[in-house]
């Protein structure tokens, strides 16, 4: 009896060590998923802001490139203005204008423009040449697929000196050279040719 006594209450203390631990397993799969749940949430919360940095990041490099951009072209710009404004002795107002103006109608950039202007000024001063040269630059590249540069090169070589750059173009040229009537013959048969 004692012995069976003594088993009986083994049992009880084993049967309520085995609850307790239970219990203890159940509150630590309970603790278990809420931890589960939590990193889970921690997980979606930092690709949440991992995913919102990346978008910060990317705008703030495209607003820095277009800034860099923006400023690169203003200092192309200004650099082309000085060009001209040393090689015409002054700064005109009208070129400027004029050079404008030909950027809302045209391909090219009133810096690209303004930068031929002060090529052809380095031969001429006068304004309303170096604007019909320019014109005629414009529309012989445009017709020619020919930079800008060059269509400028040949119609200055063309009028300021003894060399008819635009034959090969079908151009004739008449008139003595840097005259106003060697100026009036090439813009006048490239407007009518390309214009």
């Amino acid at each position: 009896l004692r012995s069976q006594a003594g088993l009986q209450d083994q049992v009880r203390k084993t049967t309520s060590t085995q609850k307790k631990q239970n219990k203890t397993t159940l509150l630590g799969v309970r603790n278990q998923r809420n931890m589960n749940d939590q990193v889970k949430k921690g997980a979606i919360a930092f690709s949440v802001f991992r995913s919102k940095l990346l978008l910060a990041s990317f705008a703030a490099g495209l607003f820095s490139s277009t800034i860099g951009k923006l400023a690169k072209l203003l200092g192309e710009q200004e650099k082309a203005e000085k060009k001209l404004e040393t090689a015409l002795g002054r700064t005109s107002k009208s070129l400027l204008a004029y050079a404008a103006a030909q950027q809302k109608v045209t391909t090219f950039g009133d810096e690209e423009i303004i930068n031929e202007m002060s090529l052809i000024a380095a031969y001429t001063d006068n304004e309303r040449a170096i604007a019909k040269l320019t014109t005629a630059a414009l529309d012989l590249s445009a017709a020619k697929g020919i930079s800008l540069t060059s269509a400028t090169d040949l119609l200055a070589k063309s009028v300021f000196s003894n060399t008819n750059a635009l034959s090969r173009y079908g151009i004739t040229v008449e008139g003595a050279v840097g005259h106003t009537k060697r100026l009036e013959s090439a813009t006048s048969s490239i407007a009518a040719i390309y214009g």
